[in-house]
C-alpha cells in the first residue's frame, strides 16, 4: 500500500514493496516548525531522520555564537546515520529551515533494517561514500 506521505522513500531505496512497508513500519514521523532544533551538536542520541517533506540545515556555532551552516537536506536526504552507525555523538546541530516533516527510526531500528534489507544496507552505503 502507498501513501504520498512515504514517497520520498524511493528516491534513495528503490521501490521494492516489502522495503518500503518495512521503512514505514518502522519509522515514526516527526514535524518541526521553521527554526525548531531537531538535534544537537554533541548529543549522544542515536536517531535517524529521512527527510519526507520540507528542509533543514546542519550547523555550527562559532567560538562567538555565530551559526556555520555545514550542509541542507531535502525531501529524500536522510542524516543522523553517523551517530547510528559509529555510536558517537553528534558532529553538529540539525535545525528546520523551513516547516520538515522526517520520518524517524531509532538507532536500533535503524541497524536492523540495515541487516534485514541488504538494499537499504547497500543505499546507505552508497549514501556515506
Amino acid at each position: 500500500m502507498s501513501s504520498p506521505e512515504f514517497d520520498a522513500f524511493s528516491i534513495l531505496f528503490g521501490d521494492k514493496p516489502e522495503l518500503l512497508a518495512a521503512l514505514r513500519d518502522k519509522c515514526i514521523v516527526r514535524r518541526y516548525e521553521k527554526g525548531a532544533t531537531i538535534l544537537n551538536h554533541q548529543d549522544e542520541s542515536t536517531d535517524v531522520h529521512y527527510v519526507l517533506k520540507g528542509h533543514a540545515k546542519a550547523y555550527l556555532l562559532s567560538a562567538d555564537g555565530r551559526e556555520v551552516w555545514m550542509n541542507e537536506f531535502r525531501p529524500g536526504d536522510m542524516f543522523g546515520e553517523i551517530a547510528a552507525l559509529a555510536g558517537s555523538p553528534r558532529v553538529c546541530s540539525i535545525a528546520a529551515y523551513a516547516p520538515v516533516e522526517t520520518a524517524m527510526f531509532k538507532g536500533k531500528v535503524f541497524l536492523e533494517l540495515m541487516r534485514t534489507h541488504g538494499e537499504f544496507g547497500i543505499a546507505v552505503a552508497r549514501l556515506l561514500a
